[in-house]
């Protein structure tokens, strides 16, 4: 009776939790992900509400789980079943599908920060107090201004000379 090496039983369990379990999650996100997508971005009634920049979040994250499936679960499945020919087409597409897999991501990220930044500015537009509307000043009025403190004080390069000469030192530091 042959014992399998400790390198065949990672390979089934990789197998196994990328190939079997994650290819799953990753058809489920794709399926979900496209009808969202497909929702919220085709209806004129969504593309001027605040679920508009969910929209692109489900697009972003349906076009990340298609490069989970051919970036993970194919090679693994090559492997697993000793398909090199396969496992060499795997290699061929990898680094343009992982480039495209780390967009996806990162724009999914940002979606998610602007819906936040969209929340927040449609709260602080409209605040309810004691049941009357009261309309606030936008914090984004802000914003050139504390551009401005930052170009002045951070960026700027000082206009006036802010060393000490050796001679300019307090008598009570002069040793």
């Amino acid at each position: 009776m042959c014992t399998p090496s400790a390198e065949d039983r990672l390979m089934v369990e990789r197998y196994y939790l990328l190939g079997v379990f994650g290819s799953a999650l990753a058809l489920f996100g794709l399926l979900a992900n496209g009808l969202l997508a497909t929702l919220f971005l085709t209806r004129a009634h969504y593309r001027h509400s605040p679920f508009f920049f969910l929209g692109f979040v489900a697009l972003f994250d349906t076009l990340l789980d298609a490069t989970f499936i051919l970036i993970l679960s194919v090679p693994v499945s090559a492997e697993y079943f000793d398909t090199y020919g396969l496992f060499l087409i795997c290699l061929n597409y990898m680094p343009i599908l992982y480039l495209f897999g780390q967009i996806f991501k990162i724009s999914s990220v940002f979606c998610l920060i602007m819906a936040s930044i969209e929340r927040r500015g449609a709260l602080v537009m409209t605040m309810y107090f004691d049941d009357v509307a009261v309309r606030t000043k936008c914090e984004s009025d802000d914003i050139p201004t504390i551009f401005l403190y930052i170009h002045k004080f951070v960026v700027a390069p000082p206009t006036d000379n802010c060393f000490l000469e050796k001679n300019d030192v307090s008598p009570m530091l002069k040793v």
